[in-house]
């Protein structure tokens, strides 16, 4: 069977080529239901202490409001 492939190689280039051109073709027509949207929800929490060290700022008010909120 091997053969035949070396013996007919422009057969071969032409049945390659014409696998490629149709999964392409398949790629593109097929329906968008197989590749669904996916949104991602991004919550951004500014946290502002006047006069307050930033681990104070972390420990005392980001982190309690981070476990709040991140179930949601």
């Amino acid at each position: 069977m091997l053969g035949f492939f070396t013996r007919q190689r422009v057969f071969s280039i032409l049945a390659s080529i014409f696998f490629v051109v149709a999964g392409v073709g398949s790629f593109i027509i097929s329906p968008k239901e197989s590749l669904p949207e996916i949104k991602l929800g991004i919550i951004v929490i500014s946290t502002i202490y006047p006069n307050a060290a930033p681990q104070e700022v972390e420990k005392l008010v980001t982190t309690p409001l981070e476990d709040a909120v991140k179930n949601i």
